[in-house]
């Protein structure tokens, strides 16, 4: 029996620990003698799997490291514990970036100020005066010089959609007119939108925006 005092483990019977000399009373004894009675067996090992790829089974799971020279290769294969790559926490700062995993184009505007705006996440509304919108919360509004007022105040959206950059008219008076690479024109009309190219222009009344890659 164990000691409530210090946790010395006695002789099943004692009547004061060999430890402290604390005495033992029967409620003690009894406690004990339940404890022992209803502690579970230990675990036993979970059998071999019958197959090297069979999935784990969710009571023989274990959150704890494989203990050292567990998983890995050995001479007959896999470990019994399974196979475990080693971690190595340090870095490589001499490794070379993929040309596939090289940075990401980003689609630019080229307003006629010679000002350039990176597309990113939030939408972009260009007019001669650009306001709030509430369909368009957080879309940052960028003015652009219009000497002829032909520009509406909110003109045209340009967003993303995945990759593909995206110019929606907004309502304005003048449409939209794109250009693209090879020379096309297409008017897209009022509340028309349409896909861009890196190397299309964009007229918005007399104002012309260049779209590029950068």
């Amino acid at each position: 029996m164990q000691c409530p005092s210090c946790g010395q483990p006695n002789r099943p019977g004692s009547r004061l620990c060999t430890s402290c000399g604390t005495w033992f009373l029967e409620e003690d004894a009894r406690a004990s003698e339940q404890s022992r009675a209803t502690t579970p067996p230990p675990r036993q090992a979970p059998p071999a799997a019958s197959s090297l790829w069979a999935p784990p089974r969710a009571s023989d799971r274990v959150d704890e490291p494989p203990p050292a020279g567990m998983g890995g290769f050995g001479p007959s294969g896999f470990g019994a514990g399974g196979f475990s790559a080693p971690i190595v926490d340090d870095f490589d700062e001499h490794t070379t970036i993929s040309a596939r995993r090289a940075k990401p184009a980003f689609w630019t505007l080229s307003l006629p100020n010679g000002a350039v705006e990176l597309v990113t996440d939030r939408a972009i509304v260009i007019g001669r005066e650009p306001q709030f919108m509430p369909a368009l919360p957080q879309a940052r509004l960028i003015p652009v010089p219009d000497p002829t007022r032909s520009v509406s105040k909110n003109h045209a959206c340009f967003s993303l959609y995945g990759a593909t950059l995206v110019v929606e008219d907004l309502g304005s008076t003048n449409g939209i007119i794109v250009t693209r690479p090879d020379g096309r024109e297409h008017d897209i009309g009022v509340g028309g939108r349409t896909e861009l190219e890196a190397g299309s222009r964009v007229e918005l009344g007399d104002t012309v925006i260049s779209i590029g890659r950068a």
